[in-house]
């Protein structure tokens, strides 16, 4: 029986970082802060930050990276979400993983969130700060995760000292990215989440708002929120300003403690940027290339987890016909067969879609944050990804929560796939009768490849010279990913935790 639509669409829609919208990422919608509130309304009690350009994240699954936009822009790095993707390395990093029941492909827009986004303190000279509530078990985790990292944070605990963190970073005149459940959230576009009474808990997903100002007196803070004018009716960029409003300090505080009150605040870096484009090109060719200790992968099974180009030529070779019907079969349950068969075409459909939208964006970007190398040949190979993005994307899998709503080739095909074997029982010739559209699809995963090694081969023959195809040669034919050692990973340097 076919899971509910929209319980389904739901649900995968909201594992993603909520904001949706099917514009192109290339359209700037860059507003003006506070359309409704201005300084003079508020009372003495109030601390408010003028002046901070509205980014719009556009599609679902951004609104991390858009908030990161609107703090690098106050304080003074112009870099719009096109430019995030670039400066991030998201735009240009893909992971795929399969392992026993698990086939999944992770754009680098959802690839160790927290982690990337430290890359712009090591190419842009900021101070970035994650902060989060040791005290909780989601805490104690992070706490792990930013020792491992050697990541800069700060921890606090419960709900009165996150408030009081939120309000002394605003007094000091920085806006502070906050994680919560866009359950608790006033406007109307997340009246859907009520209706059916899903948390960030049982979605596994969050959202990100940028905190603005505050006011003790009427108990309430300022937010900006990327991700509205993305859910029910009214899918488009909120002209009418809703981006903006305030939301009282009880429900900010449901909204933050199951995410363990979990921010991140970015200040000016004491150096400010430094040059270091050897670095940072060295950085975007071995993502593209897929090389995985620029992945932050040391010691990994390479039969187990693929970067770069190689996610999708791995990918490619899993969804062969023959290959995909044993990796079902190897599922055993029937119903588990028909529900992976759903929830796979949807997931599927949202990473590729987002790792089109990041990538084209940082491809766009890119000759800004390497202005001494002429990239038009990169740039060619990597827009040859494009169509072969486009054929598999759908912003449709990322804005409605009624998968039957529309039609595209890999939800028709694995969706097709499932119907017909809920009716025959036999996954091998139910497989069989899609076999066109699997290699279809193939098809178009190793063009992604192909484009994506060559681009990166262009970029590395910049920086190394043509010499340097050699050891990219090694890496795509050696299995042993873990043996090979290549000049110019980087190396974040060191940082002080900071911790009260």
């Amino acid at each position: 029986m076919r899971l509910n639509a929209t319980i389904l669409g739901t649900t995968f829609a909201l594992l993603l970082f909520l904001s949706f919208l099917p514009t192109p990422l290339n359209t700037s919608m860059s507003g003006t802060s506070h359309e409704f509130l201005t300084a003079s309304t508020f009372s003495k009690s109030t601390t408010y930050i003028e002046e901070i350009p509205y980014v719009w994240q556009e599609i679902n699954g951004f609104c991390h990276w858009s908030s990161l936009s609107m703090m690098l822009q106050h304080i003074g790095l112009p870099m719009k979400l096109n430019d995030v993707f670039a400066a991030t390395g998201i735009g240009f990093s893909a992971v795929y993983v399969q392992f026993e029941d698990i086939m999944t492909l992770i754009p680098g827009s959802n690839y160790r969130q927290l982690y990337q986004a430290q890359y712009l303190e090591a190419f842009q000279g900021i101070d970035y700060i994650v902060i989060f509530d040791n005290s909780t078990e989601d805490g104690q985790n992070f706490t792990i995760n930013m020792d491992f990292w050697n990541l800069d944070y700060h921890t606090i605990e419960g709900a009165i000292e996150a408030q009081e963190t939120l309000c002394h970073s605003i007094d000091d005149g920085y806006p502070l990215l906050l994680w919560v459940d866009p359950y608790y959230l006033p406007v109307h576009d997340y009246d859907i989440l009520r209706d059916l009474n899903l948390h960030s808990a049982d979605t596994g997903s969050g959202h990100a708002v940028l905190a603005i100002g505050y006011n003790d007196t009427t108990q309430e803070v300022w937010l900006m929120d990327p991700g509205v004018g993305a859910l029910g009716d009214d899918v488009a960029y909120p002209s009418d300003g809703r981006w903006h409003y305030s939301i009282s300090y009880s429900d900010l505080t449901l909204a933050r403690e199951n995410l363990a009150f979990g921010a991140i605040q970015i200040k000016p870096g004491a150096q400010g940027p430094t040059p270091n484009s050897n670095e940072y090109s060295r950085f975007i060719y071995e993502r593209i290339l897929g090389i995985p200790t620029s992945y932050e992968l040391v010691n990994v099974n390479p039969s187990l987890v693929f970067c770069g180009a190689r996610a999708f030529s791995q990918l490619s070779i899993d969804l062969a016909p023959s290959n995909l019907a044993y990796f079902l079969v190897n599922l055993g349950q029937n119903d588990l067969i028909v529900n992976r068969l759903y929830e796979f075409s949807i997931i599927l459909e949202q990473m590729i879609t987002l790792q089109h939208l990041s990538f084209r964006s940082a491809l766009a970007s890119l000759p800004a944050f390497l202005p001494e190398y002429d990239l038009s040949v990169m740039q060619s190979y990597g827009q040859a990804a494009l169509p072969h993005f486009e054929a598999l994307s759908t912003n449709d899998s990322l804005t409605t929560f009624d998968p039957t709503s529309y039609s595209s080739l890999i939800k028709d095909t694995f969706w097709g796939i499932a119907d017909l074997f809920e009716h025959n029982g036999n996954i091998f010739e139910s497989v069989t009768q899609y076999s066109e559209n699997l290699v279809l699809i193939q098809t178009h995963l190793n063009g992604i490849a192909i484009a994506w090694k060559n681009a990166g081969q262009a970029l590395q023959d910049l920086v190394n010279g043509p010499l340097s195809q050699l050891i990219v040669t090694v890496i795509f034919t050696s299995g042993v990913f873990v043996l090979i050692v290549v000049p110019g990973v980087i190396a974040i340097r060191n940082r002080r935790k900071r911790q009260r």
